[in-house]
């Protein structure tokens, strides 16, 4: 099933903003944008609880490289669950990114994420 213009302009508006640093490092911020259920596997193949990640990302560092999302596409997986996927480039190289995000009362929040190195 063929997606809204405006859904898709949605996440990609969020995934965008899980890119800026200044929402990667603000626990409120990404807590109301990761739901309480969220899990990803990061590079290094590990599972990360939703907590682990808010901690993480506090701590990160920016890069100061500017990302570019193309290749952007949204899936319907069932009423209110999209899969997201995407390859994100960065002056390091560039990643396939996938992204599960659930429609609840307070707006889209990511349920998953995983990103993978691709060159």
């Amino acid at each position: 099933m063929a997606m809204s213009e405006s859904i898709t302009q949605s996440l990609l508006h969020l995934e965008e903003r899980l890119l800026m640093p200044s929402v990667r490092r603000s626990s409120s911020e990404l807590s109301q944008l990761l739901a309480e259920d969220f899990r990803e596997i990061g590079r290094d193949g590990h599972l990360y609880t939703r907590e682990e990640i808010i901690s993480i990302l506090a701590d990160e560092v920016p890069t100061g490289r500017s990302l570019i999302i193309d290749e952007f596409e949204i899936s319907e997986l069932a009423p209110g669950l999209v899969l997201v996927t995407y390859r994100l480039t960065s002056g390091a190289g560039y990643s396939r990114r996938s992204s599960i995000w659930r429609r609840e009362e307070s707006g889209w929040r990511m349920v998953f994420h995983q990103g993978t190195s691709a060159g």
